[in-house]
């Protein structure tokens, strides 16, 4: 599905892109990304993570999470916040994302 294919990569500095699987080998990966564009790329040279399905983007206890990876935090953090939502966490551990806003 659609959904099943969705990922983020990053090609360097930690910064995360959103993408869509087209093409995976055990090696390579090829990669819709936002923009339209098309790049095939090495596993060896990306950072490569599934994302979460847009269903659970928004659970408030990140644990239930399929990917409790860097990526997906940042997103969820992002959605909850747009959402109004500035306390998640993960477990026992709280996460404020500025409160006073």
């Amino acid at each position: 599905s659609a959904e099943s294919a969705r990922g983020w990569v990053s090609f360097s500095d930690g910064v995360w892109e959103e993408c869509e699987v087209v093409n995976s080998t055990e090696s390579s990966l090829q990669l819709r990304m936002k923009d339209g564009q098309v790049r095939q790329v090495s596993r060896s040279q990306v950072l490569f993570c599934y994302r979460n399905p847009s269903a659970v983007e928004m659970a408030d206890d990140f644990l239930t999470l399929p990917n409790l990876d860097e990526p997906n935090i940042l997103h969820s953090l992002r959605v909850r916040y747009w959402a109004g939502h500035v306390y998640s966490h993960t477990g026992p551990i709280l996460i404020a994302v500025n409160p006073w806003r």
